[in-house]
């Protein structure tokens, strides 16, 4: 009878706790944190204060994703490359949820859960470009407009790449600069013909025009005639 007694009363307890819990997730908590959830922004940023003597491409690599507008209801899983983190309110300063050193070039998955029901409320896919180690070259320097010194890409910038835009940036530069000076040797040529035969032009000038003013007296003439 005590087992009995027992068994009901668990019972009792887990139909309790279950509709507690229940009462807590239901269909309208769930959308008002779906729509919390969905002010929640993403970004990231480089980071540019590591050092290295040795230079090491993964070093400069490296950005910082910051999650802002996370609440204490809310925690997230984080997939990349088959790695699962969770990051919880606690890990939250100053309003901003800091995850460090991601690899350029990676593509994370972040996963927005509530924390009492454990319901996936959004879902963000955040692509990490890779940064360009080449960005603040000399040739860069030189040539801040060619297409390979962009500060990040979707690919990785290697030396070839790099190499590769450079030469063509500036084979480029020097098709254009000779087509100007052909355009202006041409002008130039024109002007110094007019320069050197003006008066031989104005002489012409004046005939033509004499003979087509003859031309329309002696057609008038004759049609009074």
């Amino acid at each position: 009878m005590k087992i009995l007694k027992n068994f009901v009363l668990i019972m009792l307890l887990t139909f309790s706790f279950t509709n507690m819990i229940k009462a807590e997730c239901d269909d309208k908590t769930i959308s008002n944190l779906k729509l919390q959830a969905s002010n929640i922004e993403i970004n990231y940023e480089h980071v540019d204060d590591l050092y290295s003597e040795d230079f090491d491409l993964k070093i400069v690599n490296l950005f910082d994703v910051h999650v802002m507008g996370l609440t204490n209801e809310m925690y997230i899983l984080v997939e990349h490359d088959s790695i699962v983190d969770t990051y919880e309110y606690s890990n939250v300063v100053e309003g901003v949820l800091k995850i460090e050193k991601v690899d350029g070039g990676q593509s994370l998955k972040i996963i927005v859960y509530s924390t009492e029901c454990n319901e996936k409320l959004k879902t963000f896919n955040i692509a990490i470009p890779y940064y360009n180690s080449y960005y603040d070259s000399e040739q860069c320097t030189k040539y801040p407009d060619a297409n390979v010194c962009n500060e990040f890409y979707e690919y990785e910038m290697t030396y070839e790449k790099f190499n590769k835009g450079i030469s063509d940036y500036i084979n480029k530069l020097n098709d254009n600069n000779e087509k100007n000076n052909q355009n202006n040797n041409l002008f130039s040529n024109i002007i110094n013909f007019i320069i050197e035969n003006f008066l031989y032009i104005i002489i012409s000038l004046i005939i033509i025009a004499g003979t087509i003013v003859a031309i329309i007296v002696h057609k008038k003439r004759r049609e009074l005639s």
